[in-house]
């Protein structure tokens, strides 16, 4: 019967790379789209990739989108994240309406 050991620096061969290269790897995955990327979600267990991973998305300049679909709000995230933000788009569903005066109306 064979038994795994906890990834540790010895055998995690992603440390082993240049930071430069491990940030050319993090950067096409840490995009914000209404929740944390899940490339950060992953690394939580690592601290050490994770605060690395963190940084280069802190210093990306992610555009966060309030609407609907996350009920205008930046749900869940730490005062870290809110105070990185940069840019912010709203975006509104315009939709329509028709009014008409009512019959009996008298102005």
């Amino acid at each position: 019967m064979s038994t795994t050991s906890p990834i540790n620096d010895s055998t995690c061969t992603f440390r082993k790379l240049p930071p430069e290269i491990r940030e050319k790897c993090f950067l096409p995955v840490l995009e914000w789209h209404g929740k944390s990327p899940a490339l950060l979600v992953a690394l939580r267990g690592d601290k050490e990739l994770y605060e690395e991973a963190l940084e280069l998305f802190y210093k990306k300049p992610n555009v966060y989108h309030l609407s609907e679909v996350n009920r205008w709000k930046f749900a869940g995230m730490s005062v870290k994240a809110l105070a990185s933000i940069k840019d912010v788009k709203i975006f509104l569903k315009y939709v329509p309406i028709s009014i008409q005066q009512p019959k009996n109306c008298q102005y």
